[in-house]
C-alpha cells in the first residue's frame, strides 16, 4: 500500500510540474502612442508590445484602459472593431498589437494597456493624451465667396491653420467639394497632420466647375470633428424652371411645351446653356439635375455655335397620347426631353445619366434606355456605372432629343416565403438549441485549469487499476508454485 502511494504521490506531482510549466506567463507590456496632442475627433494609434516569460503563452484578452481627467471618458476604440484583442498568442520574443482610437471630448486622458493570461494579468505604465477642441487652432480661408461660376471655369481656394499652443497638434482634415467640381492640389484629406507649436500649415487647392447649374453649392473644410470649419459658395450661371401640372394642364417650363402628347408631367426641368446666351461650337454643355425623376445629368455637343440653347426635360405621369408601348420588359419611367434653338442634325454627341431604385433592378445588363424616333422605340446602348445611395446609375449615348423610356426588361423574381414572427423565431432556435449537446468551451483561465486536472484523475485512476490488479486480482509467480505444492501434498495424503 506504501508503494502505491508512493507512485501516486509521485504522479500528481510531475504533472502539476508539468503543468506550470506549460502554462508560460506575461512578463512585460509596454504601450506607446502617436500622438501627445491631438483635436477631438482625429484618429490615433498605441502599439504594445507584449513579452512572456519562460514560454510562448496565450493572452486571454488585451484591453485599451483609459479616463478623462475631468469628464471620466475614455477612448473610443476604431480597430480592433470589438474594442480588445482575444486569444492571442504572446512569444517569448515579443507580440505587437496596435490600437486604433480617438476622442470625442476635449480632456486630458490617462491610458494603459492590460492583458490577462491564465496565471493572471499585466499592464503598462500609463501614460498622458491631450486632446483639443479644434477651435483652438485658428482657420483662414479664400475666397469665402466665389462669386458666380460656369463650367470649365475654376478659382483657387486657400486654407491657413494656424497653431497658437505651445504644444504640436495632430490634426485630421478633409475638403468636400459638391457633385459637379473638381478640387485639385493638395491632398483633400488627411487622417493626421501636424502643425508645429506657434506654427501655421498651408493647404491650396484649385477648384473647377465641371457643369453648368443653378442656385449656389459650397465647399466645405472639415478640421477634427468641426464639420464646418470652412465654407467657399459658388453660385451658378444656369436658369431653371421646375413646374408641376395636372392632366390636360399647362405645362410649359420657360417657354417650352411638350410636343408629343397630351401626357401629364410630374416633373420638369428647364435648361438655360452657354454663356450671355450663346453656346460655343464643339464646346461641351453639361449639367447634373438633382430631382426626383430618373435623369440625373445630361451632356451634349455641337458642331455649330448655338444662341439661347435650351432645353426642357419633363418625367411623365404615364405614356404619351398615341405612343405605343415598348415591346420588352415594363416601362419604369417615361421622360420627354425637348430642346428649344437646338436641333438634333447640330447635335455630334450627348449622353444621358439615369437613376433606377435598386429594389426594382435583379440584373443591370437587363435595364435599358428606348428611345422613340420615327414612330418605332429603338434600344439604345445603356451602361450600368455605379450605385449612388439606393439607387443604381446608368448612362446612355442618345443620338438626339425626343420620348424615352428607362426599361427595365426582367421583373425581380417574387419568392414565395415563410414568415415567422420574433416569438417564433424565439421559440424555434430556443428549441433546437436545448436539443444540442453541450460542448466544453477550450479557452480560458478556469477551462485549461478543468481539463488538466481531468487528466491527472484519469491518469491516478489508470495507474490505481494497474496496481490493484497487479497486487491483488493478478498472482505472483510464487503463489502459484506454492498452491501446486499444496496440491500434489494433498494427492498423496489422500492416496495413503
Amino acid at each position: 500500500m506504501k508503494k502505491i502511494l508512493a507512485i501516486l504521490t509521485v504522479i500528481i506531482l510531475a504533472s502539476g510540474l508539468s503543468f506550470a510549466e506549460g502554462e508560460g506567463y506575461i512578463s512585460s507590456v509596454t504601450a506607446s502612442a502617436s500622438v501627445s496632442t491631438a483635436t477631438t475627433g482625429t484618429n490615433f494609434q498605441i502599439t504594445s508590445v507584449l513579452t512572456a516569460g519562460s514560454s510562448e503563452t496565450t493572452a486571454n484578452q488585451i484591453q485599451l484602459i483609459s479616463t478623462g481627467s475631468n469628464n471620466g471618458g475614455s477612448f473610443t476604440v476604431n480597430d480592433p472593431s470589438i474594442g480588445y484583442y482575444s486569444n492571442t498568442a504572446v512569444s517569448t520574443s515579443g507580440t505587437t498589437k496596435t490600437f486604433t482610437a480617438t476622442a470625442g471630448i476635449a480632456d486630458t486622458y490617462t491610458y494603459y494597456i492590460t492583458a490577462t493570461y491564465s496565471g493572471g494579468s499585466k499592464s503598462s505604465t500609463s501614460q498622458v493624451i491631450e486632446f483639443i477642441n479644434p477651435a483652438a487652432l485658428t482657420i483662414s480661408g479664400t475666397p469665402s465667396s466665389a462669386g458666380s461660376k460656369s463650367s470649365g471655369q475654376s478659382y483657387t481656394l486657400s486654407i491657413s491653420i494656424q497653431n497658437p499652443t505651445s504644444s504640436n497638434v495632430v490634426t485630421a482634415y478633409s475638403l468636400s467639394c459638391p457633385s459637379g467640381t473638381t478640387c485639385t492640389g493638395d491632398p483633400t484629406s488627411s487622417t493626421g497632420t501636424t502643425i508645429t507649436a506657434g506654427t501655421s500649415k498651408s493647404l491650396q487647392w484649385t477648384v473647377t466647375i465641371d457643369s453648368d447649374f443653378s442656385g449656389t453649392k459650397n465647399v466645405v473644410f472639415t478640421l477634427g470633428d468641426n464639420t464646418d470649419a470652412f465654407t467657399s459658395s459658388i453660385s451658378g450661371t444656369a436658369t431653371t424652371t421646375t413646374t408641376a401640372s395636372s392632366p390636360g394642364g399647362d405645362s410649359s417650363g420657360g417657354g417650352t411645351t411638350i410636343t408629343s402628347g397630351a401626357a401629364a408631367i410630374a416633373e420638369q426641368i428647364t435648361l438655360i446653356f452657354g454663356t450671355n446666351g450663346k453656346l460655343t461650337a464643339n464646346i461641351e454643355a453639361k449639367y447634373d439635375i438633382d430631382k426626383t425623376m430618373s435623369v440625373s445629368y445630361i451632356s451634349f455637343t455641337s458642331n455649330e455655335d448655338l444662341l439661347n440653347p435650351k432645353i426642357n426635360i419633363a418625367k411623365l405621369v404615364s405614356r404619351p397620347e398615341n405612343t405605343p408601348a415598348p415591346s420588352i420588359g415594363s416601362v419604369h419611367e417615361y421622360i420627354e426631353i425637348t430642346p428649344t434653338n437646338i436641333q438634333n442634325s447640330q447635335i455630334s454627341k450627348a449622353i444621358l445619366k439615369f437613376k433606377v431604385p435598386i429594389s426594382k433592378v435583379s440584373d443591370t445588363s437587363k435595364v435599358a434606355l428606348y428611345r422613340y424616333h420615327d414612330s418605332i422605340w429603338q434600344k439604345l446602348t445603356t451602361r450600368y456605372t455605379n450605385t449612388m445611395g439606393d439607387d443604381a446609375i446608368f448612362e446612355s449615348d442618345v443620338p438626339g432629343f425626343s420620348t424615352f423610356a428607362v426599361v427595365i426588361e426582367s421583373a425581380v423574381e417574387t419568392t414565395t416565403s415563410t414568415t415567422l414572427s420574433v416569438a417564433d423565431a424565439t421559440t424555434t432556435t430556443t428549441t433546437i438549441a436545448s436539443k444540442l449537446p453541450t460542448i466544453l468551451p477550450v479557452s480560458g483561465e478556469t477551462d485549461i485549469t478543468n481539463i488538466y486536472i481531468l487528466l491527472i484523475i484519469l491518469i491516478v485512476v489508470g495507474v490505481s487499476g494497474f496496481l490493484y490488479y497487479e497486487y491483488t486480482i493478478k498472482k505472483h509467480p510464487s503463489e502459484k508454485i506454492i498452491e501446486k505444492k499444496i496440491k500434489e501434498i494433498k494427492k498423496k495424503v489422500g492416496k495413503k
